[in-house]
């Protein structure tokens, strides 16, 4: 009995980033048996190099719904109950497909990029003695990928509100903090967009009040386009960016004041 295949490589591709988010992808392995009678064999699977701590994938491998465990190297004895057996090998160079799933999370706090690990499958007769092993390359390509939501702001739309209350003429109005809660797998871009140029505009459409937002107490400027670039990807909390909003001392009619900001943000 042997692999038909000296090597062989899977690529995952296609990965949704995101709380509660798994990646899976099918394969399978031929085994031939160049033998006079249909035989079993067992399989197992083991680390061609030793797990680093910056590894960033817990691949589950299976087949037939059960988990197959990784062996750290090649020399580590498996067992009986660990190993994968395979009943009744057909006696012909096509062999058997041994179907496998591999399966890993895909939540926020990992990096963008390609990314390979190699592995090494092994037969084994029922005996323990080694009958032939292949390369299994997997290979994960993590794609850029963003999310944001406002936090401290009222509403569960993708408008959300801040209230400044009852404005004082004569006083610097502040508003509750607020912010922006950010997770990306790349570096990414925010860009903010006043509908107004940075004024509370009074319902008239004719008295105007300026304004200041700030960020990280940075102000932004909101009489253009304004971009902030961050030049890491986030961990699985994200990066939480502080917003507020000033209002200083002004001079205008009486009424309702507002306006709307678009906050964009996009991977890199």
């Amino acid at each position: 009995m042997e692999f038909s295949e000296n090597a062989r490589s899977v690529t995952v591709t296609g990965i949704d980033i995101g709380v509660g988010e798994r990646a899976r992808e099918s394969f399978t392995v031929p085994v031939s048996n160049l033998g006079d009678e249909s035989c079993s064999a067992f399989l197992r699977i083991a680390r061609s190099q030793p797990a680093l701590p910056e590894d960033q994938f817990p691949l589950r491998l299976s087949s037939g719904g059960r988990l197959l465990e990784i062996l750290p190297n090649l020399s580590t004895a498996g067992s009986v109950g660990d190993d994968l057996f395979i009943a009744n090998i057909p006696v012909n160079s096509a062999g058997r497909s041994v179907p496998f799933r591999l399966g890993f999370p895909t939540e926020w706090g990992l990096q963008s990029g390609l990314y390979s690990q190699e592995f090494v499958l092994s037969l084994h007769d029922q005996t323990g003695s080694l009958l032939d092993t292949m390369i299994l390359v997997v290979r994960i390509d993590v794609p850029p990928a963003v999310a944001l939501r406002i936090v401290g702001a009222s509403g569960n739309s993708p408008i959300r509100r801040i209230n400044l209350g009852t404005l004082d003429p004569d006083e610097t109005n502040r508003s509750d903090p607020f912010g922006l809660r950010i997770w990306s797998t790349s570096p990414y871009r925010v860009e903010f967009a006043s509908e107004n140029l940075g004024k509370l505009r009074h319902s008239n459409g004719v008295s105007e009040i300026p304004y200041d937002l700030l960020m990280s107490g940075s102000e932004v400027n909101l009489e253009g386009v304004n971009v902030r670039v961050f030049t890491e990807h986030t961990n699985s909390l994200g990066d939480l960016h502080p917003l507020r909003v000033l209002v200083e001392p002004f001079f205008a009619q009486a009424g309702r004041y507002s306006d709307r900001v678009q906050v964009s943000v996009s991977a890199i």
